[in-house]
């Protein structure tokens, strides 16, 4: 079982779910505003499982995306390299914190 399954932003609930599917819609990560949803792929194409690190990061990505709909930054949500190089930095952070 992967894990967060789910967290609070603003006092709304959101969901994570693991999934195999993303892939054949080109995307490692997803984040559907109206229904409270992450979606993170946790295999590659050829069925092997994806590295941890590798969905940490695609979920710190649609964390951010989360985060900037929320707070109505939806110009910001909307530039993938602006949200790309946050979440990296930001995991980063997270991952050599002691």
């Amino acid at each position: 079982m992967y894990e967060p399954t789910k967290f609070e932003i603003l006092g709304q609930e959101i969901k994570v779910k693991y999934t195999k599917n993303l892939l054949q819609q080109n995307a490692w990560g997803r984040y559907t505003h109206n229904k409270k949803l992450i979606e993170i792929q946790t295999h590659n194409i050829d069925g092997t499982e994806l590295d941890i690190d590798h969905m940490s990061q695609t979920l710190m990505h649609e964390m951010l995306h989360c985060a900037l709909d929320y707070l109505g930054y939806d110009d910001l949500s909307m530039n993938e390299q602006f949200v790309d190089q946050l979440a990296q930095v930001l995991w980063q952070i997270e991952k050599t914190m002691k």
